[in-house]
């Protein structure tokens, strides 16, 4: 079997009700306590953008432009990410 180095699938339990572990995946300043600054918006289409420390050494300044693709409230989540430049990008979903 041929390993895929595409994909990282995470498959974690959180000992929470659902509706507070939505809360922390879609309220901008919950979300910000564990991953980074950001204006999202529980909208599909939004585009929005995560801030986090410019590492020059690999081209990233430290801004991931991003859009809800999908939202099922309660139940799926689904964004984009994109930032980096030249040969460093980071395209993922």
């Amino acid at each position: 079997m041929s390993e895929d180095l595409t994909t990282i699938q995470v498959d974690q339990f959180f000992p929470h009700p659902v509706e507070r572990v939505w809360r922390v995946l879609t309220v901008p300043e919950l979300m910000a306590r564990w991953l980074m600054p950001n204006d999202f918006e529980p909208r599909v289409g939004h585009k929005f953008t995560m801030k986090t420390r410019p590492v020059d050494q690999v081209e990233f300044s430290g801004d991931i432009a991003c859009e809800v693709l999908e939202l099922v409230p309660l139940r799926r989540l689904s964004i984009s990410w994109r930032g980096g430049q030249g040969v460093n990008t980071l395209d993922s979903t």
